[in-house]
């Protein structure tokens, strides 16, 4: 079984949580400075892209915290041992 749980696969993901928040956090005060300047449409869209990222990174920890649960499962290789 693979050390999943190591130092620098955590590190690596928290780096990646970093990226992903000041990204959303960056293009949502880019569409409100945009939302100020009568730009609407440019607003829109860099809000939309904003959200799109924050829902991108739920999904990514989602699909982490499943791949934890099935970690824990035993294989059926792992079954026919027992036997």
């Amino acid at each position: 079984m693979s050390n999943w749980k190591g130092r620098y696969p955590l590190r690596h993901l928290a780096r990646f949580y970093g990226y992903f928040i000041i990204v959303a956090t960056i293009l949502l005060i880019t569409g409100l400075i945009f939302h100020n300047l009568r730009l609407l449409s440019i607003s829109v869209a860099i809000n939309i892209l904003g959200l799109l990222s924050v829902n991108s990174l739920r999904a990514y920890r989602r699909r982490s915290r499943i791949k934890e649960l099935l970690a824990d499962i035993p294989t059926e290789a792992e079954w026919k041992e027992d036997d």
